[in-house]
């Protein structure tokens, strides 16, 4: 892949040219991409969509909104970071080139923006309600569409119709969303260029060829549509992303834009779910000691089983004396890192020259080199995860002292309510700084990764995320499990979920049915006038969207390249999709509120 196609500025739809008096400014097509972004309905709704908490009264929690513009500052800065390089990781794509890299910057930057744009309203369990819903439809013999059951009709033209809605995913709808300024020239929707619109792509496959296990990570999950598979070869074709043999590969900026997700959640759901009393600073920190010390404590079986599945000759999990050796020389590479991490008044020089010698007599035996370098990583990755938590434990040990000096023993309900708070003020500023910090060290880390791996990247032959394999990837592990842990379980998530599911669940019930056999030829005799309601209901918009996709269904038809009977069954399909564009794209309110109208709640 090259830079000078991966930022192909193309778009569905010709823009007309600027002012004139705007030609004087330094201003790109990916700046002009950004400011669209900001200004789409999709964005706006962000504000009211679940980012962990659905439907909560609280103004202190993110949003999908303030989440999607964190990743986006995330992803430029880290771009930034990876243009620049260090001393000693330097890029000679990027030398002297500093508006390439600000380029990437900015697509990486209007990426983040976007990547949330096509989740369904309460987050991602939204996404599994209408998955479950469609299987369920499918296979009920009674769900029929001019006496056929749907499922096998739309099967029998392309089985990725019926897997698109059993597979309903976030991802796919969001460039359902931008695809939609190509279906008519009159369109307001946003219209971007293909280097933004490719780099919302992370799972570059169709609902009917991924697989969750794959080695590759860009192959877990479905990325497009049936709808949108014209588009995808389009952006793919010109942005240089479509591979010899015909299959897509993920674009280099997808992996800083996930690294950037991944950054920016794991730290700050951690402090909405503290700020929400889902668990204490005190009680993260307790959390983390454990976890870290347990990872430590299974890395040698762990690490030993990787070698055997990875590395080509590994030892046979008989072989005792060699897997005694490799288990020896963890230890000690565990020990070697834990005194190079402590503090200077910690330091212990003759003890850590003793451990380097007895660990690098082990790494020059015949027969190891090819192991303990990559024994190396995943030591120093588990040991700096336990490494990271002493600043908190330190800053919250001094905060003790000071606090308690300054809470002083005053009866004053001020004083008191300070006292008796489960995470007082200060302690979760200093957990919030604790995590900026964290946020820089794994920005690094994906730093350090992407450009170790650049050649990989660019072949599109690099099979992992850019945190997996480095030494923040213990760090991460941890995060995520205290979320699953202490959060996603807790009854209030609990009962706003079966909430959710009611909620969406009737929605598509009444809309899909309504849809069924709208704008059919004799669509009066099979529709109510209730249907007929819900149908009004489905904004212009997408109404509209519909109509210009079903005209290049007829167009094909006309032209004998499509049968009548396979027109019918994609109409059908498209009219599916108009109903989860509109229910994908509600806010969580809206969802809820609407539920209340059709139903005779309110």
């Amino acid at each position: 892949m090259d830079w000078n196609q991966l930022l192909c500025a193309r778009r569905q739809q010709q823009k007309e040219a600027k002012p004139k008096q705007f030609s004087q400014f330094d201003l790109s097509e990916f700046d002009d991409d950004y400011l669209s972004i900001i200004s789409s309905q999709a964005f706006r709704r962000l504000q009211d969509k679940t980012q962990v908490f659905p439907l909560d009264k609280s103004d202190f929690v993110r949003t999908r909104l303030t989440h999607s513009m964190e990743v986006s500052t995330i992803a430029r800065q880290l771009a930034r970071m990876i243009g620049q390089g260090t001393d000693f990781l330097r890029l000679d794509a990027f030398a002297g080139n500093p508006e390439l890299v600000s380029q990437i910057a900015t697509v990486a930057a209007c990426a983040g923006l976007l990547h949330d744009t096509g989740n369904p309203p309460f987050g991602h369990y939204g996404e599994e309600v209408i998955r479950d819903w469609f299987k369920e439809k499918f296979r009920d013999g009674s769900f029929r569409f001019r006496g056929r059951p749907v499922g096998e009709l739309l099967n029998s033209v392309d089985r990725r119709m019926t897997a698109d809605f059993e597979n309903f995913e976030g991802n796919a709808q969001g460039l359902r969303i931008l695809s939609k300024s190509g279906l008519r020239e009159t369109s307001h929707d946003v219209n971007l260029t293909y280097a933004v619109m490719n780099t919302l792509i992370k799972y570059p496959n169709p609902s009917t060829d991924f697989r969750k296990d794959d080695p590759d990570v860009k192959r877990h999950k479905m990325g497009y549509y049936y709808a949108e598979r014209e588009l995808m070869e389009d952006i793919c074709t010109a942005t240089g992303t479509k591979a010899a043999d015909g299959t897509y590969l993920r674009h280099p900026i997808v992996f800083i834009m996930e690294a950037a997700d991944d950054i920016a959640y794991a730290a700050a759901d951690l402090a909405d779910s503290v700020k929400k009393g889902r668990f204490t600073v005190r009680e993260f920190v307790e959390f983390y000691v454990k976890e870290a010390d347990r990872l430590m404590q299974e890395l040698p079986d762990k690490a030993l089983a990787d070698l055997r599945r990875d590395v080509a000759a590994a030892p046979p999990a008989g072989d005792a004396a060699f897997c005694d050796k490799l288990r020896n020389y963890i230890a000690l590479r565990a020990r070697g890192v834990d005194l190079s991490l402590a503090p200077p008044e910690e330091q212990d020089g003759d003890e850590r020259t003793r451990v380097d010698a007895a660990r690098k007599a082990i790494a020059w035996e015949d027969g190891l080199k090819d192991f303990v370098a990559a024994l190396d990583k995943r030591v120093y990755s588990a040991r700096y995860a336990r490494y990271q938590i002493r600043s908190l434990e330190k800053a919250l040990d001094r905060m003790e002292d000071g606090s308690a000096r300054q809470l002083g023993t005053g009866k004053s309900v001020l004083r008191k309510s300070l006292s008796h708070s489960d995470t007082p003020e200060i302690e979760f500023a200093i957990f919030e700084n604790w995590l900026e910090d964290l946020r820089l060290w794994g920005m690094y880390c994906a730093m350090f990764s992407f450009n170790s791996n650049y050649g990989a990247i660019m072949a599109g032959e690099f099979t992992a995320d850019i945190l997996e394999g480095n030494n923040f990837t213990d760090t991460l592990r941890i995060l995520k499990r205290a979320m699953s842990s202490y959060v996603y379980d807790a009854q209030e998530l609990i009962a706003l979920e079966l909430s959710a599911k009611k909620i969406i669940e009737s929605l598509l019930e009444d809309f899909i049915r309504a849809v069924m056999y709208a704008d059919e030829r004799d669509e009066r005799e099979h529709m109510s006038t209730i249907d007929d309601r819900f149908v009004h209901m489905i904004p212009d918009n997408l109404r509209m969207d519909y109509l210009g996709a079903k005209e290049r269904v007829e167009a094909r038809v006309a032209a004998g390249s499509q049968s009548r009977e396979s027109a019918d069954a994609e109409e059908l399909y498209l009219r599916f999709l108009m109903v989860t564009d509109y229910i994908s794209g509600m806010t969580d309110s809206y969802a809820r509120n609407l539920y209340r109208i059709t139903n005779g709640l309110d």
